[in-house]
């Protein structure tokens, strides 16, 4: 305590945790060995995630307890835990919609702060300092923070680099509130203002991502693998209009269009960035389930597929969603992302 502070104590963990029974880690194997007896052992079944035990000093011991045992089985927890954390209780999406608000901020502050050759790192700063002082415990993550064609590498994450007149920067960034995340990207020209090839692009995955919110509030049932279908489609289009097609087939197109966004349209959202992961992308999103919506663009400045003035170009447009009765409520909509908007908040 004299260096890190008071501890709770075996007391002060049952008052902290709900739990019934607590110990010292140096009496877990009498513990466990009395526990075990106490059960019938031919339909015992213990439920933890030998996986991903926390404590060094409690994975030797477990594992011995385990080793050469047929008397229990050993069941992960965590699917069953997933599946109560999928759907947002009412107090955890307020939770959400702070986190998301929070985070908006941050991302227009930032935007403000912006200016030709700035550095990288002073963005993700940025972000960070106007997260904490509006009330979060602080990044949801490592934020993504890339200027012109670093933005072409998805987690691209040193940060280290001077961002130049005429680039664009994109930020995948969010926030810890009360234990939830935001999870939000955004694209904007650090001089100010689009130049003609970067708006052309943006506003094509633009409505691309429009138009898929607006698939989410009007299509049921619906699951993620359905979604990503839908994302590629419509990317489909918007290359076609951008001019990078000639003579393909369909099947060809689509392919061509997923290597120019080679993740995912969405992933589950909550107390974990990437939340409840055992939840199979194939089932219907429910009411209170919260996703993100995120297709992006990659024109790698090597690739000779793109005409060139696209080149170098990388954008990701990113919301969370929360999925309602009705349709859906936009938890980012704080965030700016049309270009109108982004270019007059950067005037100020």
């Amino acid at each position: 305590e004299l260096w890190e502070g008071p501890r709770a104590g075996v007391e002060g963990a049952k008052t902290l945790t709900g739990v019934d029974t607590t110990g010292f880690i140096d009496d877990f194997q009498i513990f466990f060995e009395n526990f075990v007896g106490k059960f019938n052992k031919n339909n015992l079944h213990i439920y933890y995630d030998v996986s991903n035990l926390n404590s060094v000093n409690i994975k030797p011991s477990y594992k011995n307890l385990l080793s050469n045992r047929g008397d229990f089985t050993i069941v992960s927890p965590l699917k069953f835990v997933h599946e109560l954390r999928w759907r947002k209780s009412p107090a955890e999406i307020k939770l959400l919609r702070k986190s998301c608000d929070i985070a908006a901020r941050g991302f227009v502050e930032t935007m403000r702060f912006c200016y030709a050759d700035v550095d990288e790192n002073h963005l993700s700063g940025k972000f960070d300092f106007e997260c904490k002082i509006n009330g979060a415990k602080g990044l949801a993550y490592p934020p993504v923070v890339a200027g012109g064609n670093r933005a072409n590498t998805i987690h691209y994450l040193n940060a280290d680099q001077l961002i130049r007149e005429n680039e664009l920067v994109l930020m995948d960034a969010g926030c810890d509130f009360g234990g939830y995340s935001s999870d939000i990207t955004r694209c904007w020209p650090v001089s100010g203002k689009f130049n003609a090839a970067q708006k052309e692009v943006y506003e094509v995955l633009l409505k691309v991502q429009v138009d898929l919110i607006q698939y989410l509030e009007n299509t049921r049932p619906v699951s993620l693998r359905d979604f990503y279908t839908t994302m590629i489609d419509l990317l489909t289009i918007g290359l076609s209009e951008l001019g990078l097609f000639t003579n393909e087939s369909l099947d060809a197109r689509r392919c061509l269009a997923d290597s120019f966004c080679p993740h995912h349209v969405s992933h589950y959202l909550g107390l974990d960035v990437h939340d409840t992961e055992t939840v199979s992308k194939t089932r219907p999103l429910e009411s209170g389930v919260v996703v993100t919506v995120e297709p992006g663009l990659y024109f790698n400045n090597n690739d000779k597929r793109i005409p060139e003035k696209f080149r170098g170009i990388g954008l990701r447009i990113e919301d969370d969603i929360l999925i309602t009765e009705s349709g859906v409520e936009v938890l980012s909509a704080r965030t700016p992302k049309d270009v109108a908007t982004i270019e007059e908040i950067m005037k100020l």
